[in-house]
């Protein structure tokens, strides 16, 4: 059996997230959903930030050290 991966990126879903936060007639539990959202996703992109950093730090000093 073959399986399709349907998540979307975040560059897909923004649009409807950000609309949703601009919906003055959205249900605040939906607004609180979003921001929370964008909350985890700017910790996981600063994870990622670090990770890229620390590598090429081990790159830069691999590199000098030989």
């Amino acid at each position: 059996m073959q399986t399709v991966d349907l998540t979307p990126t975040w560059s897909d879903i923004l649009p409807a997230m950000l609309a949703v936060l601009d919906n003055k007639e959205a249900p605040a539990s939906s607004h609180e959903f979003i921001r929370s959202e964008l909350e985890n996703m700017a910790k996981v992109a600063d994870k990622w930030v670090a990770h890229i950093k620390e590598g090429h730090e081990k790159w830069l000093a691999e590199r000098e050290g030989k």
